[in-house]
């Protein structure tokens, strides 16, 4: 009978107090250190995940070809109504142009990649 006592006692499974199970089942650890660190990271992680946010809000409308066609678009019929001037209309024609064609190849390198 001591024998199955003691064979039931090597059964029972150990308690993980390192935080490998944690670190195992969610991909990170939830050990003493993070308990503790977590009032100074929470501020800076929300800080990074709003400025990711807009950051991928301003890259969506930087480089987006419908809204620069359609700045090309009203600049030409600024220009046909008169308000703006040739060497105005030829400046911002031209950069807008570029602003597509950099847009294109970024395109084109996300495609690639």
């Amino acid at each position: 009978m001591r024998q199955r006592q003691r064979q039931r006692v090597r059964a029972m499974p150990s308690i993980d107090v390192s935080g490998r199970e944690a670190k195992e089942k969610h991909g990170r650890g939830f050990g003493l250190l993070a308990i503790l660190a977590w009032p100074i990271m929470m501020p800076y992680k929300v800080v990074a995940g709003v400025a990711g946010a807009v950051k991928e809000e301003l890259d969506d409308e930087l480089y987006d070809p419908g809204r620069v066609q359609k700045e090309l678009t009203d600049l030409h019929l600024m220009h046909d109504m008169g308000e703006i001037e040739d060497e105005e209309f030829e400046r911002r024609t031209d950069a807008l142009l570029e602003r597509l064609n950099e847009i294109r190849e970024r395109e084109e390198q996300e495609k690639a990649a």
